[in-house]
């Protein structure tokens, strides 16, 4: 969640909603190649705190890019 918030200039997750977390999990994947798992562990983190603490639930996070499997080799 600090990686996500920082990521939006410090913007409080109440504000924000599916398109920042979209643009959140395709920045991991693009930018910071991240491996999938990391990606999957990211997108889990911010749904359960959006639906535990937030309360409130969230739409289809089906179009961001996602991460590659395996392990996050670049020329894997």
């Amino acid at each position: 969640m600090r990686q996500f918030v920082a990521f939006h200039h410090g913007r409080r997750p109440s504000d924000m909603g599916e398109p920042e977390i979209h643009a959140f999990l395709s920045h991991l994947a693009i930018n910071r190649h991240v491996a999938a798992s990391t990606q999957n562990v990211a997108l889990n983190a911010i749904v359960f705190f959006y639906r535990k603490v937030a309360k409130r639930e969230l739409g289809d996070f089906s179009d961001f890019a996602r991460a590659r499997m395996g392990n996050g080799c670049r020329s894997c």
